[in-house]
């Protein structure tokens, strides 16, 4: 799972840096992607493995950080 985010983060950081839109492309999916860990937090509840959905949501964000630079609201 490690090797696959590192790849992922790599590829689309460099994918970012070709053009503006495509960075706005990659920010939107990761956007996209920290709405459906919510979501799937609150569907889930009590249900969720202990702490999974929080760990989704912190990977999203790390992810974000490393292939955009920093998190949406500009602290780590």
């Amino acid at each position: 799972l490690m090797a696959v985010q590192g790849i992922l983060m790599c590829v689309l950081r460099r994918v970012a840096a070709v053009d503006q839109n495509l960075a706005s492309a990659i920010e939107s999916g990761l956007d996209d992607a920290t709405n459906l860990a919510e979501e799937m937090k609150v569907a889930l509840g009590e249900e969720a493995p202990s702490g999974e959905a929080s760990e989704a949501l912190r990977t999203i964000e790390r992810l974000r950080a490393g292939i955009l630079g920093a998190p949406p609201d500009g602290t780590d």
